[in-house]
């Protein structure tokens, strides 16, 4: 039920959401190397968009 629910999450944030949020998303959560959600806190950033995710928490 885990997997159907983040699913859902997955794709409303690839069609609401800017891609690197969305690919952000997926990454630590569905694609993650250590299984379903992974441990937070220990993802490889350097492939993610770090940049546009920080300026759409944090706008100038």
């Amino acid at each position: 039920m885990q997997r159907l629910v983040l699913l859902a999450q997955a794709c409303l944030l690839r069609r609401h959401a800017p891609a690197p949020l969305a690919d952000a998303f997926i990454a630590t959560r569905l694609a993650s190397p250590l299984g379903l959600g992974g441990v937070m806190g220990a993802i490889d950033v350097r492939t993610l968009d770090v940049d546009a995710i920080l300026e759409r928490a944090l706008p100038s």
